[in-house]
């Protein structure tokens, strides 16, 4: 999952990335509605074909918020902070990932890439096979 905003000349080249990782679905969650980011994977045939779901960031989401677990931390924040939204947003994928069936959930940015020696598939399915339930990946980053 990841929340987007005005990131419309990179988002396309993101996703086909992790499409060709193995991922099956990602979650985008616009933090700007009308952003031209919503055109650009909706022309590109993602959404159609059903790999992205895009989750407006509007009042029927925000109203949400407010039975997730971190809104009595964060929800005084969140029209301010983009983290106290992406907080939000996390467990609000979390939901909608459990009703997808999928058994990990990545968070990342437009601007991040994993980078693995395989699949995500494998990759995850070995974490599982090894009874992990929680992995943090170390952010590298390599341009100044």
């Amino acid at each position: 999952f990841s929340q987007i905003r005005e990131c419309a000349s990179i988002i396309e080249s993101w996703v086909r990335h992790y499409a060709a990782l193995g991922f099956f679905k990602i979650l985008l969650y616009l933090d700007d509605p009308q952003d031209v980011s919503r055109r650009v994977l909706e022309e590109s045939g993602w959404v159609e074909a059903g790999f992205v779901e895009l989750i407006d960031v509007d009042d029927t989401l925000r109203s949400s918020w407010q039975s997730m677990p971190s809104w009595g931390r964060v929800g005084s924040y969140c029209n301010m902070e983009v983290q106290s939204r992406q907080i939000l947003n996390n467990e609000h994928a979390m939901l909608r990932a459990r009703k997808l069936g999928a058994d990990w959930l990545l968070h990342v940015d437009c601007d991040e890439l994993l980078c693995l020696r395989g699949s995500a598939p494998a990759f995850f399915a070995d974490l599982t096979a090894r009874g992990c339930t929680m992995y943090t990946l170390n952010n590298v980053e390599g341009v100044p």
